[in-house]
């Protein structure tokens, strides 16, 4: 039977919805809609799609990665190592923090094993649910952008054991960025900067407005 997913991702500059299923032919999209985003607001009902079930993405200030080094230890020590920098780092930032966390496929000649741990501010949670719910939908899961590049790349993408590959996404105000080796996520990053400084520079050099150096642009 076919698997079918509902995707979310708000940006600064535009909100995407994209509806896909997976079949015995690979990955099929349904419908896709782009909206614009204003005040960092989209009004998704405007897409016409259903968004019950839906898995946003996150970008930007809304979530941060990081990595960390640690031993190999069993899975219930290390879910112990991870809850005490997840409490660390929610003191730090002054607000309940939401993260997950795998290990990632990095030979390293300590020993040591390499963590990527993602983490997003509750309130910019809660700030996309109200989003999807005046849709009238729901969220059911909350991924990285740059993550969900991967995945994408994984179903979609021409996968080559030997080779490596860079993933990048480049939105107006986030670029999102993978390094992948055959099946393997070595590396994941989201910026804060994207084609917004080019508008800028533009528009500054030839005199135009905002959105003439944005038609320029492209």
């Amino acid at each position: 039977m076919a698997s079918k997913a509902t995707a979310v991702d708000r940006g600064s500059h535009s909100a995407k919805v994209l509806v896909a299923q997976v079949g015995k032919h690979g990955v099929s999209v349904l419908r896709f809609a782009g909206l614009p985003t204003a005040e960092g607001h989209a009004p998704l009902s405007d897409a016409g799609i259903p968004l019950k079930d839906s898995t946003c993405g996150l970008a930007g200030r809304d979530m941060t990665l990081r990595y960390s080094q640690v031993p190999p230890t069993p899975d219930w020590q290390l879910r112990n190592l991870m809850d005490l920098e997840i409490q660390d780092l929610a003191q730090q930032s002054g607000g309940a923090l939401s993260a997950d966390y795998n290990l990632l496929p990095i030979e390293d000649d300590s020993g040591s094993d390499t963590v990527l741990l993602a983490l997003a501010k509750d309130e910019a949670l809660e700030d996309l649910q109200g989003d999807v719910g005046r849709a009238g939908g729901a969220v059911t899961a909350f991924v990285p952008n740059c993550t969900a590049l991967y995945n994408a790349y994984l179903k979609c993408g021409p996968v080559d054991a030997d080779a490596v590959v860079a993933l990048v996404n480049i939105g107006h105000q986030t670029i999102d960025l993978a390094i992948v080796r055959g099946t393997d996520l070595l590396f994941a990053r989201n910026l804060t900067s994207g084609t917004k400084v080019l508008d800028e520079a533009i528009a500054s050099n030839f005199n135009v407005s905002a959105r003439k150096a944005e038609a320029l642009k492209r």
